[in-house]
């Protein structure tokens, strides 16, 4: 409640952020009902996900025959952005790319998803982003590890998981070669065993396309277009003011790129740049997409929730860090409730 009631009390108003600088298992929890609370608006007026004529086959399939329930949706999709929110954690911290292990970053992952027009809805975007994450995890793990073949392995299984759902992530192959590359020096064996981990599940759709004689719908995942050139000109002005603030993100985050790697292990230093190319693929993606929404801004709140959380735990001021949460929430909220 101090997180909607922030004049409760000053000593409540000046710790409730400093719960999340801490990497707690009791804090981990409270991600959970603060995940309900920032989302509540989509449990009381729960909205279903509506198919989109480019959504993958897999998609169609998953939102027309599985997830039809508008409450199980969102139910699941406040799930879906906890876990992903604890995935984002565990990248910054497992790979020390914060001197401070706190929950900040998984925390304005949660805001973003929130505050992104689309992001409520459980999308096959959003659902794509546990296992981009999954990928993430898996391909920071190769650096001078016996275990690479197995992490490359499966870095390639969860890209092809997340293609299925969103054709837009095969471009994250290319960001998963640069990691390797990065990580570790050149090998065409394990650039192989990555392509083999994204081919498997692809083949095995084809193979189950072909068995009901619908072997043309595995074209349908990599049908690409003009994206937003195709829409420029038609863009409202919401739009481009969205379009606006991502501008001055990542100007924001590319200036601060010496303030996030100097100090660091040359390790770190890697993984960091890994995730300004994650980035750049994100943003590279949105010229091919086919029907292109805001939605697809769910991607970029993985890196953005990264840098913006190592800028915000760097705060000197707790107080001035507690006014602008209490402020993003309440902005979050009124836009929901407006």
């Amino acid at each position: 409640m101090a997180l909607l009631f922030p004049y409760v009390g000053q000593s409540t108003f000046h710790h409730v952020i400093e719960i999340f600088r801490t990497n707690q298992f009791f804090a981990t929890l409270l991600l959970l009902p603060y995940t309900f609370l920032i989302r509540i608006h989509s449990l009381i007026h729960p909205e279903r996900y509506e198919v989109q004529a480019h959504d993958t086959p897999f998609s169609k399939y998953l939102f027309t025959n599985v997830l039809e329930s508008a409450i199980f949706q969102n139910i699941l999709a406040c799930f879906i952005v906890f876990l992903a929110a604890n995935f984002v954690n565990r990248h910054i911290i497992q790979n020390r790319i914060s001197k401070y292990q706190t929950l900040l970053p998984g925390l304005f992952f949660i805001l973003l998803t929130a505050g992104i027009p689309g992001g409520m809805i459980c999308s096959p975007v959003l659902l794509s982003c546990f296992f981009i994450l999954l990928a993430l995890l898996n391909i920071n793990g190769i650096y001078k590890t016996h275990e690479f073949a197995i992490k490359i392995f499966n870095t390639g299984l969860h890209l092809a998981f997340a293609l299925l759902l969103y054709s837009g992530n095969v471009s994250l192959w290319g960001l998963a070669v640069i990691s390797i590359l990065i990580l570790r020096s050149f090998r065409l064996n394990e650039i192989l065993i990555l392509t083999s981990g994204m081919f498997v599940p692809i083949f095995l759709a084809g193979v189950y396309y072909y068995w009901h004689g619908e072997l043309d719908l595995i074209w349908e995942y990599f049908q690409f277009g003009n994206g937003i050139l195709s829409l420029f000109w038609r863009l409202s002005l919401e739009s481009i003011l969205y379009l606006a603030a991502i501008g001055l993100v990542v100007i924001f985050v590319i200036a601060r790129y010496n303030n996030y790697t100097m100090k660091n292990a040359i390790q770190v230093q890697k993984k960091i740049d890994i995730i300004y190319w994650f980035m750049f693929f994100s943003l590279v993606i949105t010229f091919f997409v086919n029907g292109l929404s805001a939605t697809h801004l769910l991607i970029l709140a993985i890196p953005f929730s990264m840098f913006i959380g190592l800028s915000y735990e760097k705060m000197k001021s707790s107080m001035l860090a507690e006014v602008l949460h209490i402020v993003m929430i309440i902005l979050i909220l009124t836009t929901h409730f407006a």
